[in-house]
């Protein structure tokens, strides 16, 4: 199943191909919008989120790391791109069977949103400084959405203290 789903994101990329990367036996799933460098495992967001993640006390192990957009996109990513990169980040999402998938990011959280929803109005956008702090459904699975990594400098102490409330109850779950 792993080499079918790598062979249709390598059909369907527009350019370079990005897969998903970590534990295939994941509880967490983690999900950032599109590629912004070469690699997603030794990042720059990959490192702020593991310093995150390493203060919440959640193993980076148990995790599988991907992007909802398989490529890296030439302009902003249009909705259509996210809606047609759907199908390979719900294939992963049945491979990995995880308990949860953190959202990175108010994009990704409003699409993954908007899709369970079944909203058509491309136009809705859903404030993720509302919504972080709580576990939305999504199919049986537990849907975090926390802040984009880029915004993570800027956030007030409680901003921060209800993202990091959140993801320790990962563990305890």
């Amino acid at each position: 199943m792993w080499e079918e789903l790598e062979t249709g994101i390598k059909i369907y990329a527009k350019n370079t191909p990005y897969f998903g990367e970590g534990n295939k036996d994941a509880d967490i799933l983690v999900v950032f919008d599109h590629p912004f460098e070469k690699q997603l495992v030794g990042s720059e967001n990959f490192k702020v989120l593991s310093n995150i993640f390493n203060f919440v006390k959640i193993d980076l192990n148990n995790c599988y790391f991907t992007y909802l957009v398989k490529y890296e996109p030439l302009n902003l990513v249009e909705e259509s791109e996210r809606k047609e990169s759907m199908i390979y980040l719900l294939q992963e999402i049945y491979l990995v069977k995880p308990k949860y998938i953190i959202c990175i990011g108010e994009e990704v959280f409003n699409y993954l949103y908007k899709y369970y929803t079944n909203t058509k109005n491309e136009k809705l956008v859903i404030d993720i400084s509302k919504c972080v702090g709580n576990v939305y459904d999504f199919y049986g699975i537990g849907l975090i959405p926390i802040y984009d990594m880029f915004k993570v400098k800027s956030l007030t102490y409680n901003e921060k203290k209800k993202m990091a409330d959140i993801l320790r109850g990962v563990n305890k779950w």
